[in-house]
């Protein structure tokens, strides 16, 4: 893990030349002129979805095409790259326990050759991921853990009594994260974009009907005390995304995945009929009659646009080629999936949402973090009714050793250490920046900040400056107040990201477009994303060669529900 923080910072700092480098996809020698599928976008989407295509369908021609070779604005490498299966989502639950099958047989399933060394992508996951609630969200949480305990998550109930005997350093009072809110004084991170279709203002949200019911969904109470927690004990955690992406370019290169440097600029589109004039070898068919006349009924009464009946026959590029498609088109762009989408004049409401994550140094052995410690009432130490644990408490953990905490403020943070009993010899020499992990007495996290959607406007996609006031002016003093160690804390590095954020719900769109036959979806996961490639992958993969997902179902998280104005609400969004 150290070392994937290492690059992150000189990836997004000063040694970016050397990362770029070492990541650059390299169009391949002689691509052709006409591909049986084009998948736009050449992250960890797009990477997976070749990968699982060309293992289902060896003789399958598939091209990548990916407009940042340097994965520079990547948002695969800017990404705090962690793994959880705390949803609130049945699927996205088992999005996340395919992921981690992946990750954790990774060598097997990626190295190309026997004699390659083999694969490490530091996963770390037994120190979990700690969800914290006030009175506010006990319900919200309670039925979260039930559905993940029923899908076989091992996720247990915290008392207050439990955060206290495992994180001592933990402060759970009413005092903790009472700071100013929202952040008024911190300048628009973004430029607005008014060509992002859905994405409207308040006033049109509410006209339209399109708006999320939940504001923040990370949100179980701010500034109250802490009454509930829950915790992952196992298969949840953290790992290396550079060496992720590094070993799915090289096993999909292997595979005979061509790659081609440059951006999509247009599509060429041809009418469907009914009578079933079709893309020839595509398994998408065009809309029933029926089924069309319902569909333009719901975007009529949205003010949306759906396009006739058709199929994408050819794909443009910046550079001046056209690749001719004989099957399908996958749109895999990440945050630029709206932009790509409107292409076709089929609306996504997709948007460059920016992060900023912070690389901080903080005295875990100073005297501060003793003066967590506080009474807890009788009522404190009892469960809540529901919330019985059904697993052993864990020993007490220090912050090195603690979880990926996310606080009612919608504030995380986690180590980047792994535990000291693994001897890791790179802790003694990890350096990058102004810091040494190997400092006595101190760890070092990242931490970052989810705000409530009227304070989280898009992002320029090519905007990645970091906001310092996040960290003065909401950060430091919301951890301060829940971890009193922080105020022994000091910011060492920091880098900024773009989530590609789904404005209508905060969940992935996931297979084809009702009228244009061939244009499959796979973007808009919201933060998500990294961990659900690898099953998104594998269904999208399905949907290409067989016409439907098979072991993964992922059919609500069809564009449809965009159309119908039914959003599929996660409630556990970081």
């Amino acid at each position: 893990m150290l070392s994937h923080l290492r690059r992150l910072v000189q990836h997004h700092g000063r040694n970016h030349r050397l990362a770029a480098q070492s990541l650059r996809p390299f169009s391949s020698a002689n691509t052709s002129d006409a591909y049986d599928v084009v998948i736009v976008g050449g992250g960890i989407m797009g990477l997976s979805t070749a990968h699982f295509l060309k293992n289902k369908s060896p003789s399958t021609s598939v091209l990548v095409i990916e407009r940042d070779p340097t994965y520079n604005s990547c948002s695969t490498t800017r990404s705090a790259a962690s793994i959880r299966h705390q949803f609130s989502n049945e699927a996205c639950i088992r999005m996340s326990l395919f992921g981690l099958d992946f990750l954790q047989n990774i060598d097997a399933r990626l190295r190309v050759s026997p004699e390659d060394d083999p694969i490490n992508i530091d996963l770390v996951t037994d120190q979990g991921y700690l969800f914290l609630a006030t009175e506010k969200g006990v319900d919200v949480l309670r039925e979260n853990v039930q559905l993940q305990r029923r899908l076989g998550c091992p996720t247990r109930f915290m008392t207050p009594a439990d955060l206290k005997s495992v994180y001592p350093w933990l402060k759970i009072d009413a005092e903790c994260g009472s700071v100013p809110h929202p952040p008024v004084s911190i300048p628009p991170n973004v430029d607005q974009d008014d060509s992002t279709g859905l994405l409207r203002t308040a006033e049109q949200e509410d006209k339209v009907g399109f708006k999320c019911e939940t504001d923040n969904p990370t949100d179980f109470g701010f500034g109250g005390k802490v009454v509930l927690g829950s915790l992952g004990l196992s298969g949840e955690g953290w790992f290396d995304a550079e060496s992720l992406l590094r070993a799915m370019k090289r096993k999909v290169k292997a595979q005979g995945v061509d790659f081609l440097d440059d951006k999509v600029v247009g599509f060429t589109t041809s009418l469907n009929d009914n009578a079933g004039a079709t893309s020839p070898s595509s398994l998408g068919k065009p809309a029933s009659d029926e089924v069309l006349k319902g569909l333009q009924g719901s975007a009529a009464k949205y003010g949306l646009h759906i396009p006739p009946p058709s199929f994408v026959s050819s794909v443009h590029t910046a550079g001046g080629k056209t690749i001719r498609v004989k099957k399908d088109v996958v749109n895999a762009a990440g945050a630029s999936g709206g932009k790509v989408s409107r292409l076709l004049k089929a609306p996504l409401p997709i948007a460059h949402k920016k992060r900023c994550i912070f690389v901080v140094s903080v005295e875990e052995s100073h005297e501060l973090a003793k003066t967590a410690a506080e009474p807890l009432t009788e009522e404190q130490k009892r469960p809540l009714p529901g919330t019985e644990p059904d697993f052993p408490l864990p020993k007490p953990r220090t912050m090195s050793q603690g979880p990926l905490l996310i606080d009612t403020s919608g504030i995380w943070f986690r180590p980047t250490t792994t535990p000291a009993s693994t001897n890791d010899k790179r802790d003694a020499s990890f350096a990058a920046g102004s810091w040494s992990q190997g400092e006595e007495g101190r760890v070092t996290v990242i931490a970052g900040y989810s705000p409530s959607s009227q304070f989280d406007p898009n992002a320029a996609e090519d905007n990645f400056e970091v906001q310092h006031e996040l960290w003065d002016e909401i950060m430091w003093p919301a951890l301060a107040s829940r971890v009193p160690a922080f105020e022994a804390s000091r910011v060492v590095s920091s880098w900024a990201g773009h989530y590609e954020t789904n404005t209508f719900d905060h969940n992935g769109v996931i297979g084809r477009h009702p009228t244009i036959s061939n244009f499959v979806y796979a973007c808009g996961f919201s933060g998500h994303g990294l961990q659900h490639a690898p099953a998104t992958g594998r269904a999208v993969a399905d949907i290409l060669l067989e016409g439907k997902h098979k072991d993964i179902d992922v059919s609500c998280f069809a564009y449809e529900r965009i159309l119908n104005n039914q959003p599929l609400i996660e409630r556990n969004i970081v």
